[in-house]
């Protein structure tokens, strides 16, 4: 017996619409940073080679801390000077955003101590900005638990820059 459309065969059709609502909600989600997490922002400064000031979409500004690297310092006290690396770390990483639209990605606390927002940043290419410090050797690794979701490939990305004489381990 072949059940019609208008006694209650279409079942099926009832489920896949679900399937494909909710399909959409996700990619919507997706799209707006939602399932993964990661919030765009305009870079409007680098200040030294683990700080920048991003612009988010709302307009607000915020410094934020690359998570999980450390760089020597600049300095804003015009008599001090600033560590003799602070200058091509910061060049480095003024290279990679430097006006660029980018993502952040928070790890376990958003901001530290001082107000920072902490973030893993990721390039419109893909990579992350924290990690490409790493390997080209102008940051070492900081961990600082509970901040440590990406530690093992931060560590092999100091270890490449080291074992090839990059940035800092010249």
């Amino acid at each position: 017996m072949v059940q019609g459309a208008g006694s209650g065969g279409c079942r099926g059709c009832v489920v896949a619409a679900g399937v494909l609502a909710l399909l959409s909600v996700l990619i919507v989600a997706a799209c707006a940073g939602g399932v993964t997490g990661r919030v765009p922002a305009d870079v409007v400064n680098v200040y030294d080679g683990d700080s920048i000031t991003v612009r988010y979409d709302s307009g607000k500004r915020a410094k934020v801390r690359l998570i999980g690297i450390d760089a020597p310092e600049m300095t804003d006290i015009p008599r001090a000077r600033a560590s003799i690396d602070a200058v091509p770390c910061r060049d480095y990483l003024d290279g990679l955003l430097a006006g660029k639209h980018v993502l952040l990605e928070y790890d376990v606390e958003k901001t530290d101590k001082y107000g920072r927002t902490l973030a893993y940043v990721y390039l419109p290419d893909g990579r992350m900005a924290n990690e490409e410090m790493l390997r080209a050797g102008y940051a070492r690794l900081l961990t600082v638990p509970p901040n440590v979701k990406y530690v093992e490939r931060f560590r092999a990305a100091q270890e490449e820059a080291r074992a090839a004489s990059r940035g800092l381990w010249e």
